[in-house]
């Protein structure tokens, strides 16, 4: 990846060239972040001088080391730098324009960061870069408490059950594991129903395959707008019997342990 960024510094171009090829003023002002620093710095104004530098994290947790090639020398200068990547830059100073152009080429699956201080220097580095974005990789856990007081209308039963769920991210896969215990008799039908909140019903959004023996287990892979409605809270589980077809025991499934 190329990556070209240039600014106008307000400042004298003596005052950037020193700014810029100072190794005090690199020491000083050249860290990623505030929990960064350089240490060390050289600078060697000829053809083919060496300008290393060096930025650690001021827990000494971590550092890295930058070199670079001036291959124009005092009067204006070109700079390759690279670290522990590939990387070039290529730093052309114009006396008249006062413009400082920068490019970075990155060969590596991390980003550099790239810190442009207006008025002073260009600093890069890495001591405080942030981790890429990953998906995420844990399930999310989802409960119910099975009953018949949460039927709409209430029914008066000993059924009591509770629901154990989790979510896959990415794939949409839903598994669960039921189980009860006190119901009029045998199930007849479990359903997932949705969406709708507590004291309202709806229509099946997943069957649940027999056995509906306890504990019932299972799984099915859900639409993006199925899952969305199940993480809202917008789902519930439903245990029919012959004496009660349209439930006898159910709950509102929330995420949480």
């Amino acid at each position: 990846m190329k990556l070209t960024a240039s600014t106008v510094v307000a400042a004298p171009i003596a005052d950037v060239w020193r700014a810029y090829n100072s190794p005090e003023d690199i020491k000083a002002g050249n860290s990623a972040s505030p929990d960064c620093h350089t240490t060390v710095a050289a600078v060697d104004l000829r053809v083919g001088g060496k300008c290393p530098s060096r930025m650690e994290a001021k827990v000494g947790s971590a550092g890295f080391d930058f070199s670079g090639d001036d291959s124009i020398g005092d009067d204006a200068r070109a700079l390759n730098t690279y670290c522990d990547w590939p990387r070039s830059a290529a730093g052309d100073f114009k006396r008249r324009a006062k413009r400082h152009h920068l490019e970075i080429l990155m060969n590596h699956p991390r980003h550099a960061l790239l810190v442009v201080s207006i008025g002073s220097l260009l600093t890069f580095g890495a001591c405080s870069m942030p981790p890429m974005a990953t998906a995420p990789t844990a399930s999310t856990a989802l409960t119910a408490r099975l009953s018949g007081v949460s039927e709409v209308p209430a029914v008066v039963t000993d059924a009591a059950g509770a629901v154990e769920a989790s979510l896959s991210p990415g794939s949409n896969v839903l598994t669960w594991k039921i189980t009860y215990a006190g119901l009029s008799g045998p199930a007849t039908g479990a359903h997932f129903h949705g969406p709708a909140t507590i004291g309202q019903n709806a229509a099946v959004v997943v069957p649940i395959k027999a056995p509906l023996t306890s504990p019932i287990t299972g799984s099915a892979t859900l639409t993006p707008g199925q899952a969305a409605d199940l993480l809202a809270g917008k789902w519930y589980v439903n245990l029919h019997t012959v004496a009660n077809p349209s439930g006898e025991a159910r709950g509102q499934v929330a995420v949480g342990q």
